[in-house]
């Protein structure tokens, strides 16, 4: 069974394929299969050919500028689950925080809980170049206007 977090991945990215006609800048962004339950030999397998802990569940490589300079080359997204009534919200790991912090002066990064705020990150980064994580579980609301 897939977890709440790859649903809403999944819902993500039903998403994207859609507006991909509209806004070709989209046609690169992915998704990258580091986390999740798999069988000891696709495990191995995934190891032996370069996957490592830590890294983000997708990446858009797409460089925003801004006033002719380069705001960010690219956007990570993670996707955690929600907080409910029976659990809590999902965490960023050890390797995932180290990750963020050993690449945010050259990339953006959200985490987002769910399809739309996946799609309005992106949305977000396009239009100012940056995520909206800075460092800490606790969100910072985008007050800049997409006028683009």
């Amino acid at each position: 069974m897939k977890s709440v977090e790859d649903e809403i991945q999944a819902g993500f990215f039903t998403a994207i394929r859609n507006m991909k006609n509209r806004e070709p800048r989209l046609k690169w962004i992915h998704a990258i299969p580091n986390g999740g339950k798999r069988s000891i030999k696709t495990a191995v397998t995934m190891k032996a050919t370069g996957t490592e802990k830590g890294i983000w569940d997708v990446f858009f490589p797409c460089p925003v500028k801004i006033g002719g300079n380069v705001i960010n080359s690219g956007l990570y997204i993670e996707f955690k689950k929600p907080k409910t009534l029976s659990s809590g919200e999902g965490k960023l790991t050890v390797e995932q925080k180290e990750f963020y912090s050993d690449l945010k002066d050259m990339y953006a990064f959200a985490v987002c809980r769910s399809v739309v705020k996946g799609l309005e990150a992106v949305i977000h980064y396009l239009c100012t170049g940056n995520g909206t994580y800075h460092g800490s579980e606790t969100k910072k609301k985008a007050s800049e206007k997409c006028t683009q």
